[in-house]
């Protein structure tokens, strides 16, 4: 036998009052970089604040073969094809300049420091052409194609690098002195 079973019709929910929301404000986000070591033409010496192995990888790192690099001045021309491919790493925004300090001078380091912000505010700044689209381009590993090394004097070699960097090739010129069991860049033109 079928029973009727009264349903009694649901009461509407009660309308609760909704928390005021706060409004949310679009700000800029500022560049994140160091800031530039003294004023365009001024020196001052960059080192004094780091201490021997404070935030600072070393350079110079065993070779392919893991043989531990000797104690005695590394040959010039690898150790400019890993100084250089660490520097187009800097200038790509893919390690700090940081990582460069040991290896150069005061003056150096500056113009490093300078050209990587330049090199950042102008990857944000980049707008894509009228009628195309902007396309994310995966970015390939700076290459160090050719390294040419000269000896002037037995501390000093003068050297120029040929890097294959995305689809450009760029030239590097450099300076390096030897300052005990090390070279230092001292002069850079990219």
């Amino acid at each position: 036998m079928p029973t009727a079973l009264a349903t009694a019709p649901l009461a509407p929910a009660p309308v609760l009052p909704s928390p005021a929301r706060p409004r949310l404000l679009r700000r800029p986000v500022p560049l994140a970089a160091p800031p530039l070591v003294g004023q365009p033409g001024e020196v001052r010496s960059v080192f004094g604040h780091v201490s021997d192995g404070q935030g600072v990888l070393p350079l110079e790192v065993p070779d392919a073969a893991g043989r531990p690099v000797p104690a005695e001045l590394p040959e010039p021309t690898d150790w400019t094809r890993r100084y250089v491919h660490v520097l187009f790493e800097v200038l790509a925004a893919r390690r700090p300049p940081q990582q460069l300090l040991r290896a150069c001078s005061a003056d150096v380091y500056a113009y490093v420091q300078r050209r990587a912000v330049l090199v950042a505010q102008t990857a944000t700044r980049a707008p894509a052409r009228a009628g195309t689209p902007r396309r994310a381009v995966p970015a390939r590993p700076p290459v160090v194609v050719r390294v040419l090394v000269s000896r002037p004097l037995d501390d000093v070699v003068e050297a120029c690098a040929v890097v294959r960097d995305g689809e450009r090739h760029r030239a590097v010129a450099l300076r390096l002195e030897a300052t005990g069991t090390r070279w230092r860049v001292t002069a850079l033109e990219l």
